[in-house]
């Protein structure tokens, strides 16, 4: 059974069925959480990337710290774990007792979990057209939302 696409506030309010009990948000500040101090080095870097697109965009809570702790760990192990199947390739020979094998990389799957890890953080945060019900757009936090691949090279 599939569900019709749900409206936005703006759509629900022109055509009188918003509810703020239903449709309302908590209205939380704009604030970013406290960075964690036992971050590994490269997931800090990360963590200010993703918290200068979450405030652009206006969508970042102190609530926020422990999903973003997670969703920059899991963006370094997928970085980590992409450049070593580029570098090595996909497959892999690999020797057993019973002579060599070819075997897809095993990095490959540590890359695939992460990015589905990732990307169910990133609908969390609706930081995904899907999430936000829309198409990509220039509007506020748009422009900050494409540059979210730039997140994976911190500088």
């Amino acid at each position: 059974m599939t569900h019709p696409s749900r409206k936005s506030n703006e759509e629900l309010k022109r055509t009188g069925g918003y509810r703020p009990d239903r449709h309302g948000s908590w209205d939380m500040p704009i604030k970013r959480p406290r960075k964690p101090n036992k971050m590994h080095v490269e997931s800090k870097k990360v963590w200010e990337k993703v918290c200068d697109v979450m405030e652009a965009a206006g969508t970042i809570s102190v609530l926020d710290e422990l999903a973003l702790t997670l969703l920059c760990d899991t963006m370094v192990i997928y970085k980590k774990a992409h450049d070593q199947v580029m570098d090595d390739g996909f497959l892999i020979q690999s020797t057993t007792r019973h002579g060599t094998m070819t075997k897809t990389h095993p990095a490959a799957q540590i890359r695939d979990n992460a990015q589905t890890q990732i990307l169910r953080i990133l609908k969390e945060f609706g930081m995904t057209p899907a999430a936000r019900g829309q198409k990509p757009s220039t509007e506020k936090g748009g422009e900050a939302a494409t540059s979210i691949l730039g997140l994976l090279n911190p500088k």
